[in-house]
């Protein structure tokens, strides 16, 4: 298994001063936006990877983004439910799929035909939602789904459900208690994405910080006996033992040259995209990139990097990925994973995501390209036509599949990057590359677009 120490830009493990620690995959932290500290006061970003190395006296509290490697949280389910147990507190933003703490909730997709479906109304009173109007998160600039786009069942008989979704009123977020200290889930985007929002959704984050800070630290901690904190850790080490606890990890099945590897990050996304049969009758292999050994892809001819993994630990598996189409086979690189920063020759640059433009009739500017290329006997404008978060150029003569137009200097347009492109030239085989992130759009159960790139794109590599 490679560490996180092991890979370039690693955090160091040192001592964890602040109240609450916010807990990434690394330096990629979503639709949170840059490292929390820089904007808000009393909480630190820290690697998940890290987290059982920190000195965490003087913490009360943990959010656990919604990108974070939830195999990994599974391994380490007694240090996270000590915590608790002991009077700490733990806020689990997305959806829960392995059983990291006791008491979790099972997550479920919503089917959903219209916004009343992805209403979002308050529950039981709860300081984190306090003063929150439920319409202020049911939509953003008119687009609903952003707040939740499923719900939980299965929740402990002492839990309060904080905040409901749909006509049916079922449970999205949802606390209870766990031996001396408490565990809030928010089945959804997470609160620090709308902490700059103009409405009453921006209370979320700084009520949920105030919420966690006033958890036991340590030195209160270490006053909670033994006895006390039993019956948790109990239900910790059955938890450890369940099915869910590595629902996509390594694989005892011998691999076949035809079938496709999976590199994914453990992320709830991830997992839930893994558990679709479709990937199943294509016959996907998974591997977690955290246990990713030498060797494990040799005897594969495509292998597909799933998109929003951890960016330092990619980069150290960056040779073994790049060998793939060094061999002849193919190579697929999605998006928000920092490709241009281990793919030879690759550059990318940012630009602001547009959620809203099919609602206010703007040009996203994204075509299609290379007509005649077979990738267009299974891709079609609405799988690839949604929204993008940047664009890459390279060096190298590629084919360009989707790119970004743009008014170039004398006004007129022209490409201005690539947001999906294949190169036969630069290796023997090939390399895909894209910026878009269909694994995470299609795990969290939202925009069908991306649901119809990746059955699409599994098509074409099937050919």
């Amino acid at each position: 298994m490679t560490t996180v120490a092991e890979a370039p830009g690693a955090a160091t493990h040192e001592a964890a001063p602040a109240a609450v620690l916010h807990v990434t995959q690394g330096s990629y932290t979503g639709m949170t936006g840059t490292k929390l500290e820089n904007d808000t006061s009393g909480v630190r970003t820290v690697d998940v990877y890290d987290l059982p190395a920190l000195d965490l006296s003087s913490v009360r509290g943990l959010v656990i983004n919604g990108n974070t490697d939830q195999v990994f949280l599974a391994r380490h389910a007694g240090l996270l439910t000590d915590l608790v147990a002991r009077g700490g507190r733990v806020a689990v933003m997305g959806h829960p799929v392995t059983d990291f703490l006791p008491g979790l909730g099972r997550w479920h997709r919503l089917d959903y035909t219209g916004p009343d479906d992805l209403e979002i109304t308050p529950g039981d009173p709860h300081p984190v939602w306090e003063g929150v109007d439920g319409a202020d998160v049911s939509q953003r600039r008119g687009v609903t789904g952003f707040y939740a786009r499923g719900y939980s069942d299965r929740l402990p008989e002492a839990a309060s459900v904080i905040a409901r979704i749909g006509p049916h009123r079922l449970p999205v977020d949802y606390a209870y208690p766990l031996g001396a200290g408490q565990v809030l889930v928010h089945g959804g985007l997470d609160f620090p994405a709308f902490r700059h929002d103009g409405d009453t959704g921006a209370r979320l984050f700084p009520q949920l910080l105030a919420w966690l800070a006033e958890g036991a630290d340590g030195a209160a901690r270490a006053t909670v006996s033994d006895a006390d904190v039993a019956a948790a850790r109990a239900l910790a080490s059955a938890a450890a033992k369940a099915e869910r606890r590595d629902p996509a990890g390594r694989t005892t099945t011998a691999a076949r040259g035809r079938r496709p590897a999976l590199v994914h990050g453990g992320s709830h996304f991830h997992l839930a995209t893994l558990r679709d049969r479709t990937l199943a009758v294509h016959g996907v292999q998974p591997y977690h990139l955290l246990d990713l050994q030498p060797g494990d892809l040799d005897q594969h001819d495509v292998v597909i990097v799933a998109d929003r993994l951890h960016a330092e630990l990619l980069r150290s598996h960056a040779a073994e990925l790049l060998a793939v189409a060094e061999r002849g086979g193919t190579l697929v690189v999605l998006g928000e994973s920092g490709a241009h920063t281990w793919i030879p020759g690759v550059e990318w640059e940012f630009r602001p995501t547009n959620f809203w433009w099919w609602r206010e009739a703007e040009d996203p500017g994204i075509r299609t390209r290379s007509e005649e290329h077979e990738v267009w006997e299974y891709l079609s404008t609405k799988s690839v036509v949604w929204h993008f978060h940047g664009m890459l150029r390279t060096a190298h003569e590629v084919t360009p599949l989707v790119v970004a137009e743009e008014p170039g200097p004398d006004g007129f347009p022209h490409d201005a990057g690539m947001m999906l492109y294949e190169d036969r030239t630069s290796t023997p085989g090939r390399i895909i590359a894209s910026t878009m992130d269909p694994t995470y759009h299609h795990g969290n159960n939202f925009m069908p677009g991306s649901t119809l790139l990746l059955y699409s794109l599994l098509r074409w590599l099937d050919r």
